[in-house]
């Protein structure tokens, strides 16, 4: 029954996504996202979350779909990365962990590692992403990470960024670094991570 469940959502056109155009599926995560990331102007105002929520759940499947059941070479895959670069999708991602629910949180972390691992010839665009925006994604983790909720996944996250040359280099040379030390004596550090 699951096999005709995950073969009807994937194979069947009319189970598909309506959102077939990079841009407006990154557009519609990003608004969704931005609609449940508290901002300055409104930062104890609620929004209708199950309301919300649905439209955040059906952008986030989306999103990772696209990137998981595309060949990584191609150019839907492409064009999907360079409107998550230029919308700046990974920053609210990150910032969203500890506000979704747990299997949007799954999705998030899936579909930033497989942007982490996600090559253009021998480039590697979401490691300079991150790696230009350090404050706003690598680092933004590590505060996250004392989140008990979301602990467990920025824990996966930050492990499969530290298998990245650059990004583990960027971590060891910063001032945030000795924040690791804090995390260690933390009861809800994970021993994996």
């Amino acid at each position: 029954l699951m096999h005709l469940y995950f073969y009807l959502k994937h194979k069947m056109p009319f189970f598909a996504s309506k959102k077939s155009n990079p841009h407006d599926l990154v557009e519609d995560v990003v608004s969704s996202l931005k609609a449940l990331i508290p901002s300055k102007d409104k930062p104890n105002e609620t929004q209708k979350k199950s309301e919300k929520s649905g439209d955040l759940d059906r952008s986030l499947r989306s999103l990772h779909s696209k990137l998981h059941d595309n060949d990584p070479s191609s150019e839907m895959v492409a064009q999907l990365c360079h409107e998550i670069y230029s919308q700046d999708l990974i920053v609210y991602l990150i910032a969203s962990i500890p506000l979704v629910d747990f299997e949007n949180r799954k999705d998030i972390i899936e579909s930033l590692c497989t942007l982490g691992r996600q090559k253009i010839g021998a480039r590697m665009p979401t490691v300079e992403y991150i790696y230009d925006k350090p404050d706003d994604t690598i680092f933004r983790l590590l505060q996250i990470y004392s989140n008990v909720d979301a602990a467990l996944h920025v824990g996966i996250l930050l492990r499969d960024f530290a298998k990245i040359p650059d990004l583990c280099s960027l971590v060891l040379l910063s001032e945030h670094f000795f924040e690791f030390f804090d995390l260690i004596q933390s009861p809800i550090f994970d021993v994996s991570t």
